[in-house]
């Protein structure tokens, strides 16, 4: 049987696909799971493809690499414990993450506010709440949360995070960030 240009295409994609998927999850495991005589067509039973054995045998090496990328695309870039403002208890962490996207805030699974009115979240430095920054109410008022922060946001711009009352313009909670 001829094949034309577009089926040698899509199973030549097809291949590669294998290859990579293979060194993400691991040669063994995708030995197991696909071996070289597997058909990777299976709705019409005469036409069958088979992958060379060094295909579907990815290096060790590979799954290492691409393995180590991932990991260095989340990483904590500022940390700090809140303190409660203003009467109030706020207590936790709050951890400044950047991501393959961008930075999120997030807050641990230790968070804790005792209560207020309009709580939001912005940031400030030497104690000074710089409401130009605020981004987001608060979702809860305890445990973790995680909040995407805004496209121009700049880590180190600012040295607090802080738990905003909009209702009444005070602090509830700071987190100094280090």
């Amino acid at each position: 049987m001829k094949l034309s240009h577009h089926i040698k295409t899509a199973i030549a994609s097809t291949a590669i696909y294998t290859a990579v998927a293979a060194s993400v999850i691991g040669a063994h495991t995708m030995a197991q799971a696909t071996t070289p005589s597997t058909s990777l067509f299976s709705t019409n039973p005469s036409v069958s493809v088979t992958l060379p054995a060094t295909i579907i045998k990815a290096k060790p090496f590979e799954a290492r690499v691409l393995t180590a990328e991932l990991a260095t695309t989340n990483h904590v870039i500022q940390t700090g414990q809140f303190e409660g403002r203003s009467d109030h208890i706020t207590t936790g962490t709050a951890k400044i993450i950047q991501t393959a996207d961008g930075y999120e805030l997030v807050l641990g699974g230790d968070f804790y506010l005792d209560g207020a009115p309009d709580p939001v979240i912005g940031f400030g430095s030497n104690g000074e709440y710089d409401a130009s920054t605020q981004f987001t109410e608060l979702k809860k008022k305890r445990g973790t949360q995680t909040y995407e922060l805004p496209a121009g946001f700049t880590p180190g711009a600012h040295s607090q995070v802080f738990v905003w009352c909009e209702k009444f313009s005070v602090p509830l909670g700071v987190a100094t960030l280090n």
